[in-house]
């Protein structure tokens, strides 16, 4: 993903593809084949393809379109297409841990695959190369635009990317991300409404709120790249 430079002044930057988002722009466009022939290339997409080709069921309890961002030089955003009321839910991903999974086919368009250890990690790069086509160098770029913390203990990635650029609390951030159990029990990462959203608004969530678990800082370090929060808040308000 590319990011611009900001001072210090700007509120909001451009998110990491992910959820972007992260949010919407990566480099590497062999992986993304965002025109629709991945399927030629690749047994399974990727999380920003099914953002960008708005595959249903990704989990938005709102009508909302992907599109280039209000965020000068931040690639994509993703936009409200109804109004929703403050505390209501704007999305549900459900959660599945790596450990658990023998299979990266079939994944539900809202699933959040959970890694606990560098052996997850390594788990899904072999079940992407085995079963998807990947190579190892494209499941790291992936891993270094997409993947992202909530508690710091797990890291996640997103068969349909969040798409969601950083905004500031009190400062343009509308959805703030939790985990929460579902009505029929399972977890899921849930995104609240912070204040009332209206047609046509950007959704933005606080970069700053995610906590990158000590092991895929390590992994990061290792592989000569930098965590999606450090990134982005780096191209936001320069370095610590």
């Amino acid at each position: 993903m590319a990011f611009f430079q900001a001072s210090r002044k700007v509120m909001r930057p451009m998110a990491a593809a992910g959820f972007a988002g992260l949010a919407g722009c990566i480099g590497t466009h062999q992986m993304l084949q965002a025109e629709g022939n991945f399927e030629k290339k690749y047994g399974f997409a990727l999380g920003p393809v099914n953002a960008m080709q708005d595959v249903p069921k990704q989990g938005w309890q709102l009508a909302t379109k992907v599109g280039q961002s209000t965020i000068a030089a931040a690639g994509n955003g993703r936009y409200a297409a109804e109004p929703l009321k403050a505390g209501k839910v704007v999305v549900a991903k459900i959660i599945k841990p790596m450990a658990t999974l023998d299979s990266l086919l079939g994944l539900s368009n809202d699933t959040t695959i959970t890694f606990a250890s560098v052996a997850d990690l390594e788990k899904y790069i072999d079940l992407a190369k085995s079963e998807g086509g990947y190579s190892r160098q494209e499941i790291l770029t992936f891993y270094e635009h997409f993947m992202y913390g909530i508690d710091g203990k797990v890291t996640c990635l997103n068969t349909s990317t969040w798409t969601v650029n950083h905004g500031e609390a009190g400062a343009g951030m509308n959805v703030l991300i939790e985990e929460k159990p579902l009505p029929g029990g399972e977890l899921a990462y849930v995104g609240t409404a912070q204040v009332d959203i209206i047609r046509g608004d950007e959704l933005y969530n606080d970069y700053r709120l995610f906590k990158i678990a000590d092991f895929y800082t390590a992994y990061t370090q290792k592989h000569g790249y930098k965590d999606v929060r450090t990134a982005t808040l780096e191209a936001v308000y320069g370095p610590e």
